[in-house]
């Protein structure tokens, strides 16, 4: 190196030793005019390393079709008005803000990551410092092939005999979406909704138990 230039390349190597440290501790908390969105995989790791805050913001239909263990569901939208599911104002995170917490890092999700952004928009406005959004929703969880849970056949008020019969085939539909098999998987769903239709068929599902199945399994296909 010519000697003309030495004092300027110590002038900027002091530069890097003063700053640097500043640098690397830098608060990584997102903001309002931050980039909130992480992917599945950073997610999972983040859920992994624990005190995490797990916001599911679609509607308690969906929850129970498939959920991300330890999510808590609490809906920021509500269904249209003709919607026989249509929730009352005070269910929605709008009136239930102060249920999540201010001190632990929250990732939200919903189906496409719209709703959670939204959600994340309206926790920052509160005050919230360390907000993430799932990009792109639960799918591309599921597409990381990373396990969630489903409730919606136990959450019913269908004999247990034929929970039983229901529950292992809805399992199925997962174990191939973990393994990355779409398709095996929607046959799987197929094959649960046949069992619906005849068990409807020889007496032991009414029209609305049946039709509560079905919907659950339509936004499950949903997430595929």
């Amino acid at each position: 190196m010519s000697k003309q230039y030495s004092p300027y390349f110590f002038a900027i190597l002091l530069a890097f030793v003063i700053f640097a440290p500043s640098i690397a501790t830098a608060d990584t908390s997102t903001s309002s005019d931050g980039d909130i969105n992480i992917s599945a995989c950073e997610a999972k790791v983040m859920i992994d390393e624990g005190n995490v805050f797990l916001l599911d913001v679609r509607t308690p239909a969906e929850f129970k079709a498939a959920h991300i263990k330890e999510a808590i569901n609490i809906p920021d939208k509500n269904v249209p008005s003709n919607d026989p599911d249509k929730l009352g104002d005070a269910m929605l995170l709008s009136a239930r803000i102060n249920e999540v917490p201010k001190d632990k890092p929250v990732i939200i999700y919903c189906l496409t990551g719209g709703r959670s952004l939204n959600a994340s928009k309206t926790l920052m406005a509160n005050g919230y410092t360390n907000v993430y959004n799932l990009k792109l929703g639960i799918p591309s969880w599921i597409d990381a092939r990373l396990p969630v849970i489903s409730t919606f056949v136990d959450e019913s008020n269908i004999d247990e005999c034929i929970k039983n019969s229901l529950n292992p085939k809805i399992d199925r539909v997962f174990l191939h979406l973990e393994k990355g098999n779409d398709s095996k998987a929607k046959q799987e769903l197929d094959k649960f909704n046949l069992f619906v239709n005849n068990t409807e068929s020889a007496g032991k599902l009414n029209f609305s138990q049946t039709g509560y199945l079905r919907n659950e399994s339509k936004l499950i296909r949903n997430m595929i």
